[in-house]
């Protein structure tokens, strides 16, 4: 069985010559554009061929970043990225954005896709979903346990890849808005401000209680490289090449049974925050897994430069060439190579001398084949059949040598040409909402007033099913987070349509494809990310009737969502700004005492809701979103949501009411969140 890839980040040509160096098989990298390092030093096109020719003349793969959300007005640029990346050698593209899949799919058919971690793919269902839409691979959440690995790997139908080191995000990928909602640089639009990183307390004290120590599963190669896992991610494009030399080097020993206790050391060294975690994969979270970047963390880092610089200041032999050359007078000089499957013939223009004062030898002529010194090649077997008393001048032997070698680097090199592409993407009509409806969406029944009973309201799957029936038209709302608990919401979810509900919103794309195979009408959540018509368009022909904007988008991007899928958009609610399933209250106190309802409080005082559910917490902003004075600027809109967490019944009511006379909940206590700002 082979072992699964190394694959290395590379933010810098310096970091894709480290990589390499070091033995990894393959390196991921982005342009200036559209990936999730956007503040990384990235690549232009032409560094980016030229990283593509070196890497693939040491037979290393090259994947390429696309993996942020895409506008409407950006998709076509986004898809000339893709296109002149396939042109010029790229291996794959790795995607968030689902609506960009479907145009690479349209425009440049052949090149293989690996779904991003950022698509929040957690389950079976998810993976499944994409393997039969053409992906070839996934990227597993970090938070995954080994258990819950390992059942993956039985039952999906596409590769797995899994990050094995480096920086570990507090929330789940793709599902946090804490950065776009604060500072208004999001994640999911590849300028995280790493705002987990900055003083967050569950208690009155001085505190980081949203930041994880470092990811490290190394130790856990072996097992996994063995279980079926086909790549072994480490993080760091924004990391110097030391820090990709390190761990390239010791995911490469790990995978090859080999212990170096210094290289280990200097991997900690080069960047750790207090050290690392296997917390998620070995099910054993909590405030271990917690830690911040100290002082003598960035003082170990200085310490180890220049050993680590060591590791790649050379280019290493690692291919084996052989020659078999036939000199005879006055014939053409014919030499056959074999490398790494390659084979090549190569008949010279000048023909062999008979010698008068000087004649060759075959350990001569040996030496002149040896001469390999500074490349990526090392001489195996070598054979000469030579007549006798034979003359060649040293640089004829030279040249055919040199030949040999840029034929090897050339067939390294060959890639399957890409089919004619196809340019014709879709032409959107302007969309016009014919009418308006309203969506109350609640986390209990009890926040229900009499004055909404009859309109249209979801609870959560998990409600009793008596409040299911007592209302006359009510739907369910699926967790985002099921990757410890799905097989329960799949039974859950047979059973509330055995008792007459018909239609679910959907926040993930693992829940889309459990509803879609039960038979629900589907609407898409907020959190599936619909930030352009083309993912919305995806979501309709894969089972769902409607979708709900991205709350990151600005009103004027969602005006110019086309198309003809109903769409709708958030009025009112407290955005959920992290779902992580590794709770930060549990910090300072257990689950009995917290009672599954706390506060997080940020270096300025403002406290930030935390609720728990099925494993997860979510972190609600402070302020909830407030537009109902401003509805007629979403006109392209078919329906409003209004979004309740933790509000009683007595301010569902007056929140309610507010919004039937377009007037705002509160002047001071509300934000309009991202719909109004400037880009």
């Amino acid at each position: 069985m082979n072992r699964g890839e190394i694959l290395s980040p590379a933010g810098s040509i310096e970091s894709v010559i480290s990589a390499v160096r070091c033995g990894t098989d393959a390196v991921y990298l982005g342009v200036n554009f559209f990936n999730a390092r956007i503040n990384a030093k990235n690549f232009s096109f032409e560094e980016l061929q030229q990283a593509i020719i070196y890497c693939h003349e040491h037979c290393v793969k090259v994947y390429l970043t696309l993996n942020t959300l895409v506008s409407d007005d950006e998709m076509q640029q986004a898809v000339e990225v893709a296109k002149k990346a396939t042109m010029i050698g790229i291996d794959a593209i790795i995607v968030q954005d689902l609506g960009l899949a479907e145009n690479i799919r349209r425009v440049v058919p052949d090149v293989e896709l690996h779904a991003s971690t950022q698509m929040s793919v957690q389950t079976e269902y998810g993976i499944n979903f994409l393997g039969e839409r053409g992906f070839t691979r996934a990227v597993l959440p970090r938070e995954l346990s080994k258990e819950e690995i390992l059942e993956l790997l039985e039952k999906s139908n596409i590769e797995l890849e899994m990050f094995v080191h480096g920086a570990l995000c507090m929330c789940v990928s793709g599902q946090c808005y804490m950065s776009a909602m604060i500072g208004q640089r999001s994640g999911n639009r590849g300028l995280c401000a790493q705002p987990c990183r900055l003083p967050f307390s569950a208690n009155d004290k001085f505190r980081y209680d949203l930041s994880l120590k470092d990811n490290s599963l190394i130790k856990h190669i072996k097992e996994l490289s063995e279980a079926g896992i086909a790549s072994f991610k480490i993080e760091g494009r924004m990391k110097r090449p030391e820090y990709v030399a390190a761990a390239v080097t010791s995911c490469k020993n790990a995978l090859e049974n080999k212990h170096d206790s210094e290289i280990d050391k200097n991997l900690k060294d080069v960047f750790s925050r207090s050290g690392f975690t296997d917390g998620y994969y070995t099910s054993r979270t909590g405030k271990e897994m917690f830690g911040v970047r100290s002082k003598s963390d960035v003082e170990n880092s200085a310490n180890v430069l220049k050993k680590l610089q060591k590791l790649y200041e050379k280019e290493k032999a690692v291919f084996e060439i052989s020659f078999d050359i036939v000199l005879r007078k006055n014939e053409k000089i014919i030499l056959r190579t074999k490398c790494n499957g390659f084979q090549n013939e190569i008949i010279s223009e000048e023909t062999v001398q008979e010698g008068k004062n000087k004649f060759l030898s075959e350990e001569e002529i040996k030496q002149q084949f040896e001469k390999l010194g500074g490349t990526q090649f090392y001489l195996g077997e070598f054979s000469c059949e030579a007549d006798e008393n034979i003359f060649v001048s040293m640089s004829v032997l030279n040249n055919l040598r040199r030949q040999a070698v840029k034929n090897i680097l050339e067939s390294f090199c060959e890639r399957k040409k890409p089919e004619a592409f196809q340019n014709a993407m879709p032409d959107y009509e302007k969309h016009f909402a014919k009418a308006q409806k309203t969506y109350y969406v609640f986390s209990d029944a009890e926040q229900i007033p009499e004055s909404v009973e009859n309109e249209e309201l979801f609870l959560p799957i998990f409600s009793s099913d008596n409040n299911f029936t007592k209302f006359e038209k009510v739907g369910a709302i699926m967790p985002r987070g099921i990757s410890g608990c799905y097989k329960t919401v799949y039974d859950r979810m047979k059973k509330l349509k055995q008792i007459g509900i018909k239609k679910v919103i959907c926040p993930t794309i693992d829940t889309l494809e459990i509803a879609r195979k039960i038979g629900f009408e589907i609407v898409m959540g907020f959190t599936s990310n619909i930030y352009n018509t083309d993912t919305l368009e995806f979501f309709s022909k894969n089972g769902a009737s409607e979708g709900v904007a991205s709350v990151e988008l600005t009103a004027k991007k969602i005006q110019n969502i086309g198309g003809n899928v109903p769409r709708g958009v958030v009025v009112y609610g407290k955005i959920p700004l992290m779902l992580t399933k590794n709770c930060p209250i549990k910090n300072v106190k257990n689950c009995n005492e917290c009672k599954r309802k706390s506060k997080l409080r940020d270096r300025k005082g403002i406290e930030f809701e935390v609720v728990c559910s099925n494993g997860y917490s979510e972190i609600l902003n402070k302020f909830p979103i407030c537009i109902f004075d401003k509805k007629d600027d979403f006109y392209n809109s078919d329906f409003f949501m209004l979004y309740f967490t933790t509000e009683s019944k007595d301010e569902v009511e007056n929140i309610v009411a507010n919004y039937h006379r377009n007037t705002l909940v509160d002047q001071q206590n509300f934000t309009r969140g991202l719909y109004y700002r400037k880009s």
